[in-house]
């Protein structure tokens, strides 16, 4: 049997996608196909930092736009104890020219319209 060489992380994030969240899923109807100003959306998608002997340093965005290396992040209830991990995560992808939004799953859940309203204007505003 042939051993799959596949990185880690690719495998991970197609386990992310296989698992969305129900807002994950509606953010990515949102997004997917261009559908947001036509603008390329990826989910789950990989961002490789960098990599040390053969470890690679990796952070997977919830959504991301290589146009404007804009990610897209969905925090779930989860992510209330994850506030120091989440902040030095974004410092390290800010510090690479990444420039990250985040909502709540139930900011999404309850206000789409404004959720890509605000992504627009972050776009705008930030001249990306």
């Amino acid at each position: 049997m042939k051993k799959s060489t596949i990185p880690i992380e690719i495998l991970f994030a197609r386990e992310l996608r296989m698992n969305q969240t129900p807002s994950e899923k509606i953010a990515w109807e949102l997004l997917r196909n261009r559908r947001f100003k036509n603008k390329k959306f990826l989910r789950q998608h990989v961002i490789k930092i960098s990599e040390e002997h053969f470890h690679p340093h990796f952070f997977i965005a919830d959504f991301y736009c290589a146009e404007h290396k804009l990610i897209i992040e969905l925090d779930g209830l989860i992510h209330k104890y994850s506030i120091p991990y989440d902040n030095e995560r974004d410092h390290i992808l800010k510090q690479f020219g990444y420039h990250i939004v985040r909502f709540t799953n139930n900011f999404l859940l309850k206000f789409q319209d404004k959720f890509l309203d605000k992504i627009d204007q972050y776009i705008i505003s930030n001249a990306l």
